[in-house]
Parts: structure tokens; sequence; C-alpha cells
């Protein structure tokens, strides 16, 4: 982003951190705009306003007048675009960023998960594009209407690890705005020890539906949360990562016992909607093999993780025609179809 004193913020994707977000940057003096997908949540916000709980301790809630539409608009009015969609949608939303955002303009990235930069990159250049991580969390009870569940850091900073003047501006306006921010040199660092706390919490209070301090009360959950983080951070150790803290689990213990909060996955699971899994327990499965190092474990939860966001999709929708499902799949096999190795394949692919 060039240097520009009213910048133009698009935030794509504003669902429970991404409203918040976009809040936090209107309160900081950023002129925003949010584009979304989901047509009733946009609706919302452009009749009642956005409508943030908790993003300052002295406001018990605040609606702010945010333009919001499903669609990109047809010409490229956007100095930054803040990219805040489920980390399966990234790529399409590389391309809506790339879409918004004028010639000289950025796109930055607090998404859960690992890759998100990448598929960024692949579409905009590494020049456009800088990262975040946020520690805060937040959910969404209505629609338009975000609600902060714990309000911790976020971290914004370049690839290259040095300061610029836009990871400055970003972290100065969402601080302004009620979301505590600063710019760190090792954003790397920052977003490896996010994914390795996601990668031991998230995925296992979506297969079990419970949440982060219930989940820590069952001793056999932590030890599985503590292979978990072991094989996490052999993987970090094999692409050098300069982490936070080199062993997380202390503070992560503290985290998990103290919050009684939803993670995001078991959100989306409760909604019946697709999870960010293979961005984080699956990503490390997908990168320990091109390490050539072994993850049983994370194997294991990823292919969990999966089968319970399956269920909870088909339980939502109307009931399945099984008796159709049964024949047809008793006509396959009396045609000598193998559909299992088919699918097999493509999982290992």
């Amino acid at each position: 982003m060039e240097t520009i004193a009213d910048p133009f913020v698009v935030v794509i994707g504003a669902g429970a951190m991404g409203g918040t977000m976009a809040a936090a940057l209107v309160r900081g003096g950023a002129r925003v705009a949010i584009l979304d997908t989901d047509a009733a949540h946009v609706s919302a916000i452009n009749d009642e306003g956005l409508r943030v709980h908790g993003l300052s301790k002295h406001e018990d809630a605040m609606s702010l007048n945010v333009p919001a539409n499903c669609v990109a608009p047809g010409a490229a009015v956007a100095d930054l675009a803040v990219v805040m969609t489920p980390a399966f949608e990234t790529s399409a939303a590389a391309q809506t960023a790339a879409a918004v955002l004028k010639p000289g303009g950025s796109a930055v990235s607090l998404q859960n998960g690992l890759g998100n930069a990448e598929a960024l990159i692949d579409v905009l250049g590494h020049e456009r594009v800088f990262m975040g991580s946020t520690r805060a969390s937040a959910d969404r009870p209505a629609l338009g209407c975000p609600r902060v569940t714990k309000m911790d850091p976020t971290k914004v900073g370049e690839l290259n690890g040095q300061t610029s003047e836009r990871a400055t501006w970003l972290a100065a306006c969402l601080d302004r705005g009620g979301m505590p921010s600063s710019v760190t040199e090792n954003i790397q660092g920052v977003l490896w020890s996010k994914f390795i706390h996601n990668c031991c919490i998230n995925a296992l209070s979506a297969i079990t539906g419970l949440r982060m301090g219930e989940v820590t009360r069952i001793p056999d959950l932590g030890a599985l949360r503590y292979a978990i983080s072991d094989e996490a951070l052999a993987v970090a150790r094999a692409n050098r990562i300069r982490l936070e803290h080199p062993d997380p689990l202390p503070k992560m213990e503290i985290h998990v016992w103290r919050k009684f909060t939803k993670p995001s996955m078991l959100q989306h699971v409760d909604q019946g909607r697709m999870i960010e899994i293979d961005a984080i327990n699956g990503w490390l499965v997908r990168e320990a093999t091109r390490l050539g190092l072994s993850v049983p474990v994370n194997q294991v939860v990823t292919a969990l993780a999966r089968g319970r966001a399956q269920a909870q999709i088909i339980a939502s929708g109307p009931t399945p025609d099984y008796a159709a499902l049964t024949a047809t799949a008793e006509a396959e096999i009396d045609r000598g179809d193998r559909p299992w190795e088919r699918l097999s394949k493509e999982e290992r692919a």
C-alpha cells in the first residue's frame, strides 16, 4: 500500500472476526466497506448497521454505518483489502482482492491456519501481500452482529521481517479502534505459534462438541493435545521457525483452562458449515509428508474432524434417502466397481 493519507479499506469476509475487525477499523478512523457472500448478513448490516458487541470495555454495543455488498464494485477502489474469509475461500478472496484493489494497493490476511499467504501471493504477487494474526475471538449471535468473546493481542508484519508503513498504519488503526495491535518483525513465528495453538485446540473441540475449558478438564484429551503439539513442533523445527515461545504448552494450558468459549471450528460445526481443518491440522499433515515426517495423531484428528463436520452438515439438511443410496451402492458393487479405491487415491493425492 502506498503512503496514503486517507486509505480506503475493503474487508473481504465479515463474519464474527471479520465483522469485529471492520468495526475496529471504522472506530480507528478508516473508511471501510464490507464484502461478504452471505446475502442475509449483508442485508442486515445495510438495514440496521454493523452492530458489534464487546469491542469497547465502556460500551456494551454500538451500531456502525458500514456499506456492505455481496459482489465487488466494478472499479478498483481500495487501498487495502483485509481478507477474513475461511481459509478454504482464500483463493477466491484473492481474486476479489485483485478486482477491488487499486494498482498500488495491498492485501493482508488475518485468517486462521497456514497457506493463506501463498494463496494471496499466487494472485497478487509478493510485494502486495503482508500478514497478520489475531488472538482475539468472536462469535455472531445474530445477522449483522459480531460479538467479541476474547480480546487478546493482534500482530501484523511483513513476510521479509522488515517494518513497513502499511503494517504500521494497520496496527495503529486497529489499536485506536479497540483491538490492541502492534507490528512484529517475526510474523512467520507469530503465524506458526497461533497455528500450533489452533492445531491443539480447535479440532478437539469440533470433534467432541466441548468448549475449550471443558476439553482441558478431560485428562485423555489433554494427553492427545500434547501429542498433537509434539508433532506440530517437530514440523516447525524442520522449517526453522522461530516461535514466539519455544515451548508453547505452558501458556496454552493457562489459556484453555480459563476460557470456556467455542473455537471457530466448533462454531462452524454447530452451524452445519464447512470447517478450516485443511488449513490447520490437515495442512500440518501435508507439510509433514513433504518433509518426510510422521504425524499420525494429526492424521487421525484431521480425519475425525472432517467426519464430524460432515455429520453435522447432513443433520442440518433434509434427511437423506438412505434406501436410494443403498440401492446405488449395491448397483456399483454388482457392476464390479470399486469406488472406495478411487476415493483413497484422491485422499492420498
